[in-house]
């Protein structure tokens, strides 16, 4: 059969048991995008993913990638969206809770850890051949994307942010927290540090790595001495704090991130460094705010106007981050599950927008919705939080019944989303878990948005505040004061100590024969 589908056993595999959707994705991606910014964190265009995975669907072999028709976040993004569109996760949901459990794991019972993932990894190669083969070129994948870490910023630690949920996205969770995110992303996070030693790779296998790598170079050395695209820059006028504040006309190319632009603007208007500037997208001349995301392009935000109508009310901001004041005391409260007052365009009734009253949930990833608390099993909808945008506010036109709220609209579409709750208190509760979920990494870059030296020269410097302003990260680097890997001798195999078994088995339950 050509036809591809939801299960790892329906899919036509390369030589190495793999899916050839996978392979040829990360065939692309390793050769043209190995050095890019922001790969795998980025969006691409939603029609060419959407027609990439058709086509892979249809008849994976026949699917011929080409670089200049498709660009790495295009192909990066159908990889992912593949993943999560599985019946059953890449480390499957029989094994959910048991990833999750030992990820959990104290620092101090650092060998336990990595024994225990070490047993289930064989696990799942007994049991699931074909799980195991994907996942090991995967991990092994990104470990090579985080060797590149200062060109491309994809750090292990945000690589897992992306693919702990794209890989072992369940709803079978019992795990505490943001059903089991944090611990999905620690799993991950670990499988790509101690790749190696986890996944036994042979000194062969390294050896053939680094000539892959070496070539690739070449390759792209020689790329930088093709003639260059003529330029695509834009001048764009943004604003500080809002509109009734300074405008700044800036240039901006098509790979510039929201902190790229910020940067830009501090060193033009010599501002005082402060680690709560931010970029916002401002819809309605108001109504609507987005903060966009420090490794956010901004060109696809200028490319999303040009779809609306009412678009020339919409502007950019650059402004101290609102929403970091909210973001511990809101992601520090319960998970919300509560009743709001939702409206979308396509219920609008002879142009009258109509708000129901439903019951709204943040759990495994999602943004949910029911009729009523007995349905809590069947959603009417339920929104992956990486494939929509979420905005401050509710559009007036809508004549909403409070002013506090939300709206999200889903990467590719126009149509809004409207949640109204009763106090801002609510409403930022909701952003902010959403957000939380989505950047697990955090809101604000891991170094300062401009050069020292263009802070040496801003109003107001001393080394003192800079030392406040930056002294915690919010990225925390993720080996720091891990002691290294064991290496198999030294480590007592739990599938063959009955002592280390009987050690932890309060820790984690015996593993069944699924």
């Amino acid at each position: 059969s050509t036809e591809g589908g939801t299960n790892l056993q329906e899919q036509q595999l390369s030589s190495e048991n793999v899916p050839v959707i996978v392979d040829r994705c990360l065939e692309f991606v390793t050769t043209h995008g190995l050095q890019t910014e922001g790969i795998y964190r980025l969006n691409g265009t939603h029609s060419k993913i959407e027609q990439l995975l058709r086509d892979f669907n249809t008849d994976a072999r026949s699917v011929r990638l080409k670089f200049g028709e498709h660009s790495v976040h295009d192909v990066a993004n159908c990889l992912k969206r593949y993943f999560r569109n599985l019946e059953d996760p890449l480390l499957t949901k029989a094994l959910h809770d048991r990833w999750v459990e030992v990820a959990g794991f104290d620092k101090r019972e650092h060998e336990a850890k990595l024994g225990w993932f070490k047993h289930y990894l064989e696990h799942l190669q007994d049991k699931h051949p074909i799980n195991y083969a994907t996942l090991k070129k995967m991990i092994g994948h990104l470990k090579s994307v985080s060797d590149y870490s200062k060109s491309n910023l994809m750090t292990s630690t945000n690589l897992s942010a992306v693919f702990g949920p794209t890989l072992m996205a369940s709803e079978m969770t019992t795990a505490p927290g943001f059903g089991g995110t944090n611990q999905e992303i620690e799993t991950i996070g670990y499988m790509i540090d101690y790749y190696a030693w986890l996944f036994d790779v042979s000194e062969t296998e390294i050896q053939k790595e680094k000539e892959i790598q070496k070539h690739i170079e070449m390759l792209r050395k020689a790329q930088e001495t093709q003639p260059q695209t003529p330029d695509l820059d834009i001048l764009m006028e943004v604003y500080l704090e809002d509109k009734t504040g300074k405008r700044v006309n800036v240039k901006i190319s098509p790979d510039y991130t929201a902190e790229h632009l910020c940067s830009q603007i501090i060193s033009l208007k010599g501002l005082r460094p402060d680690r709560t500037w931010a970029l916002f997208e401002v819809i309605g001349d108001g109504d609507l705010q987005r903060m966009l995301h420090y490794e956010e392009r901004v060109f696809p935000v200028l490319e999303s106007w040009k779809d609306h109508s009412g678009s020339a009310a919409n502007y950019l901001c650059m402004k101290h981050n609102f929403i970091l004041e909210r973001m511990e005391e809101a992601t520090n409260s319960p998970t919300p599950w509560c009743q709001l007052k939702y409206c979308e365009d396509k219920r609008k009734i002879i142009n009258k927008y109509s708000f129901e009253k439903y019951f709204f949930e943040v759990s495994g990833g999602k943004l949910s919705y029911y009729k009523d608390t007995k349905s809590r099993e069947k959603p009417i909808a339920a929104w992956l939080v990486e494939e929509f945008n979420i905005y401050v506010g509710v559009e007036r036109k809508k004549s909403p019944p409070t002013k506090c709220g939300f709206t999200i609209v889903r990467n590719g579409e126009s149509l809004t989303r409207t949640a109204c709750c009763e106090s801002d208190e609510e409403m930022y509760k909701w952003v902010c878990h959403i957000l939380k979920l989505k950047y697990p990494q955090g809101l604000q870059p891991p170094t300062p948005l401009a050069p020292m030296a263009l802070y040496a020269a801003a109003p107001g410097y001393s080394q003192e505040a800079l030392s406040q302003s930056y002294g915690t990260q919010i990225n925390p680097t993720r080996t720091g004061g891990r002691p290294p890997p064991p290496s198999p001798g030294t480590l007592t195999s739990p599938t063959k100590s009955k002592s280390f078994l009987k050690k932890i088995s309060s820790k984690i339950p015996s593993l069944d024969k699924n």
